[in-house]
């Protein structure tokens, strides 16, 4: 299976977000884990991993996640 480059998906979806072309974002990836790192290297995301709809709603209210 060929990679590729989640770091610069996860940072161009990051800063879609923070220059506001995009109001929230989603990423997906197989873990979640490593696309969430790439995107909150960029300032003014807060990237959570999420499982469900509860944890997305959670994340969101209470953390004020944008991706």
């Amino acid at each position: 299976m060929d990679g590729d480059d989640y770091p610069e998906f996860g940072f161009n979806l990051g800063e879609a977000v923070n220059k506001h072309e995009v109001e929230k974002g989603i990423a997906i990836c197989g873990s979640g884990i490593g696309i969430s790192i790439a995107c909150n290297k960029v300032k003014k995301v807060r990237c959570a991993k999420v499982n469900n709809v509860r944890e997305v709603k959670w994340a969101c209210n209470d953390n004020d996640a944008n991706i």
